[in-house]
């Protein structure tokens, strides 16, 4: 997996840069570009990264990532099988935060969306009503160009500036780049994990990756993300039980197992601590 500084190139009659694409699958690993994101998945299922915030994603989302802010998004497990035929469809917008120029952000009658770009640093993701009205001015910005396109892009950031339905996903701020360096080893590690959290995780084995002894990429991961890797390894199994447990696949202790937990004492603690409630209790309230 190559680390990737996202180099956003705009011809010269735009301002912005829109992608609208249809995949079998999404496979971005940890990147960073000086541009915010909007992304919206029209439709596909699977994880996601957004500074030290590890969750799912599914049909439906809209998510703002901020400039400079470290993020993933990898499609489940079963969107790479060769007799999958499910598709992956999104809309992303990329946007520097001066695309109306210098200074512009900085005039008293921006302050929302200067707010929202400050709070983006964390990224949200939007819910309710209100994201499906954004879903539609997004979807606008897309069927129109030039002027047009700027206006409703506008429209579309003073009512993400404006609304309270949402949630942040990363409990901490990012205002500096990642460099390419530590994109290359990190992105091992969640390679690693992604592939294999279903198994016994041997730290050996992710230490030769990188090439490092087991303390040094310990004290190297927590360093960059906040997070120890058992951290991680136990969000990854927890996101995949409850997908399990949301689509009736598995129940409590079923989804225990099969999302790599081996001690079912200790998948009920780490799902409450991760979720706030007991993985009997999510199924129950996912399946009124």
């Amino acid at each position: 997996m190559k680390p990737i500084l996202e180099k956003i190139f705009l011809e010269p009659s735009q301002s912005i840069h829109l992608h609208k694409a249809s995949h079998k699958a999404l496979d971005y690993p940890l990147h960073y570009a000086p541009d915010h994101e909007i992304i919206y998945i029209e439709q596909g299922h699977g994880t996601s990264i957004v500074g030290n915030s590890i969750s799912s994603f599914a049909d439906g989302d809209l998510v703002l990532v901020g400039a400079n802010v470290p993020h993933v998004w990898k499609s489940d497990k079963e969107y790479f099988d060769d007799d999958f035929t499910g598709i992956t469809k999104i809309l992303v917008i990329h946007f520097n935060p001066d695309f109306l120029g210098k200074g512009f952000i900085e005039v008293p009658e921006m302050t929302l969306i200067r707010k929202l770009y400050k709070t983006a640093r964390r990224g949200i993701r939007f819910h309710g009503k209100p994201r499906n009205r954004m879903v539609e001015l997004m979807k606008a910005v897309f069927e129109v160009a030039g002027q047009d396109r700027i206006i409703r892009f506008i429209h579309l950031l003073h009512e993400m500036s404006k609304v309270k339905e949402y949630e942040l996903l990363s409990n901490i701020e990012y205002h500096s780049v990642i460099t390419d360096e530590e994109c290359v080893q990190i992105n091992k590690v969640y390679e690693y994990l992604f592939k294999n959290y279903s198994k016994e995780i041997d730290f050996r084995q992710i230490s030769s990756l990188v090439n490092m002894s087991a303390p040094s990429l310990c004290r190297y991961f927590k360093k960059h993300t906040q997070k120890t890797i058992t951290d991680v390894l136990n969000e990854i199994r927890v996101r995949q039980a409850c997908k399990l447990l949301s689509t009736n696949k598995a129940n409590a202790k079923e989804a225990c197992y099969m999302s790599g937990f081996n001690n079912y004492s200790h998948y009920n603690k780490q799902f409450k601590k991760i979720v706030g409630k007991t993985p009997l209790h999510y199924q129950k309230e996912y399946n009124i």
